[in-house]
């Protein structure tokens, strides 16, 4: 009868089962990590999608205030408007005229 010493290949064994768990766990921080990145990512496209969509809905509000601002009738509003303060404010003699 032979008697073998085992214990290097025990500790081979044991050393190699620590690599295979440092591994796993390397490779679940990874997969955490990356699915963090998605997340992230994906929060970010929805903003840039939300800013887009606030600037278009910004160009849209100018435009209409442009159409507003450049109609006869708004000319004729203010003008009306400013002169009569104007005069309002001579009649009584202030001494400055308050723009609007």
């Amino acid at each position: 009868m032979q008697v073998v010493d085992t214990t290097e290949r025990d500790r081979a064994v044991a050393e190699l089962d620590r690599e295979r768990e440092a591994r796993r766990n390397a490779e679940l921080e990874a997969a955490k990590v990356r699915m963090s990145h998605q997340l992230v990512l994906n929060e970010c496209n929805q903003l840039r999608q939300e800013v887009e969509r606030q600037r278009q809905q910004l160009e849209l509000i100018r435009s209409d205030l442009w159409d507003l601002l450049s109609s006869e009738e708004c000319y004729y509003y203010y003008y009306y408007y400013y002169y009569y303060r104007i005069y309002i404010s001579r009649k009584f003699k202030r001494a400055r005229v308050r723009q609007c």
